[in-house]
């Protein structure tokens, strides 16, 4: 698998910086390039396209509680990673963080998307969103994560690198680096509260659109 990594986190704060990464083949794993469109868009067949923006945001959400409730054993897993595919801690995040979003999306069912944030997910249905052979996005899953960072509000004070809010870092940085994630085209960074105070709008309307068809 590889794709363009653009952030990073030092012991100054956080800095952009794109690095370019052949991971799965370093892991000795199935690589995702075999794996057709095809096959990956069979997770979100039929559904309207506000359906597919829930569904994303819910699995933003799903990887940002996971890392945020477990850090010890999100260092672990980590660690694994590293010393399995002899990446440094930088690549083994970004390889990590991005193929949990992306399995999350294959697996989660979509009335657990809908339902996410009314009722706690537990730990073992998480783990299995975490799970299978599916570890990435099709040209386009990517264009619905695309341009849910294209939104007003894509780099607002809500968004968070690894816990640290961007508006700490100040608006410059802020558009900067979101421009560097666009252009990547491939997305690595989670942007984990994009569409929280969107989430029962999106739901109402994705609602009425279901009864309209």
């Amino acid at each position: 698998m590889a794709y363009m990594v653009c952030w990073t986190t030092t012991n100054r704060g956080i800095s952009p910086l794109c690095h370019h990464v052949s991971t799965s083949r370093r892991l000795g794993i199935m690589t995702p390039e075999e794996i057709s469109d095809d096959e990956l868009d069979a997770a979100d067949a039929g559904l309207t396209h506000l359906e597919k923006r829930l569904r994303m945001s819910s699995c933003m959400e799903v990887v940002k509680q996971h890392t945020g409730k477990r850090p010890k054993e999100v260092e672990h897993v980590v660690a694994e990673t590293m010393r399995l595919g002899d990446l440094s801690e930088f690549d083994a995040k970004n390889y990590l963080f991005h193929t949990w979003l992306a399995k999350c999306y294959h697996n989660i069912r979509q009335e657990e998307a809908q339902l996410f944030g009314a009722q706690e997910m537990p730990r073992s249905r998480v783990q299995q969103l975490f799970s299978g052979s599916l570890q990435r996005f099709s040209e386009k899953q990517l264009e619905v994560l695309n341009e849910l960072l294209r939104e007003d509000g894509a780099v607002g004070p809500e968004v968070e690198v690894l816990g640290k809010k961007l508006s700490q870092q100040g608006a410059g940085f802020a558009i900067a680096l979101a421009a560097a994630f666009l252009s990547a085209g491939l997305l690595l960074f989670l942007t984990w509260r994009l569409l929280s105070a969107r989430r029962k709008g999106l739901r109402r309307r994705g609602t009425g659109e279901k009864q309209i068809h």
